[in-house]
């Protein structure tokens, strides 16, 4: 059976997938893979307009650099590492790495938004995003999603779309992913 894989496509800047909004308590970043890396520059969580990601407690696989996994709910959007605004796992140590939020209880999310380290892109390229209920099952799960040189926004309003912008906030076009083997 010969199965051809196409390169990544580009298909805009918004791409839209049916899905209702979410209902949920916990907010998981997570990668597969040896030697996977997982840091994050910010994340924020939207619920009644307002970010509710501070007022949540952030937990990680493995620290790494001192990337403790607060500073991803810290305000500090700021890509350069050196800045102390980033999470970080343990380099070659964590064979899945992954980056949760307690939201502490239920909450309709609006939309979520994933800020990256500069020049890190492919480290959260195929990264997993799951919303799970109290009980913490998932009632929102998107795998392979691309790694933004900037900023991912996923916004659940009926159905959920994804935008990309870069470092600078310019949107940018967001690739579609080759289904796994």
């Amino acid at each position: 059976k010969l199965r051809l894989l196409l390169p990544a496509l580009f298909a805009g800047l918004l791409v839209t997938h049916a899905a209702d909004k979410p209902t949920a308590r916990y907010v998981r970043i997570s990668l597969s893979g040896e030697k996977s890396v997982l840091t994050l520059a910010e994340v924020e969580v939207k619920s009644g307009g307002k970010n509710i990601a501070p007022s949540g407690t952030a937990t990680q696989s493995t620290v790494g650099a001192g990337g403790v996994p607060g500073r991803a709910i810290d305000g500090n959007k700021d890509a350069d590492y050196n800045m102390k605004g980033q999470t970080h796992t343990a380099e070659g140590q964590d064979p899945a790495p992954w980056w949760e939020l307690d939201l502490g209880s239920a909450r309709p999310v609006e939309s979520i938004q994933i800020w990256n380290r500069a020049g890190f892109a492919d480290r959260l390229k195929g990264f997993k995003l799951e919303l799970l209920d109290a009980e913490r099952k998932p009632v929102f799960t998107r795998e392979n999603n691309p790694g933004p040189d900037g900023s991912i926004t996923f916004t659940f309003a009926g159905k959920t779309e994804i935008a990309m912008a870069g470092h600078d906030g310019k949107a940018l076009p967001v690739p579609i992913l080759p289904e796994p083997v």
